[in-house]
């Protein structure tokens, strides 16, 4: 599979702001889901989570794939 985003895109100052960003909402998200929720606003907020985990993985390796590693492409 092609990469989305190349070594030099990675490294800029843009991308890293946005690595920094998602590892504290990743962070966040973790927190509010250790909290005692009903299933549906768990299942929400698992959605987001795994979301914010995808954009910080193309934003890290190039690659937008799902914290499983499945290609996002091959799992729809």
């Amino acid at each position: 599979m092609e990469k989305l985003l190349n070594e030099l895109d990675l490294q800029s100052a843009t991308a890293k702001k946005v690595v920094a960003i998602l590892e504290v909402r990743i962070q966040q998200l973790r927190k509010s889901n250790d909290a005692d929720l009903p299933p549906d606003k768990t299942s929400h907020l698992r959605g987001k989570l795994t979301e914010a985990k995808r954009i910080y993985n193309l934003m890290t390796t190039g690659n937008f794939q799902s914290p499983s590693g499945l290609n996002v492409d091959e799992a729809e």
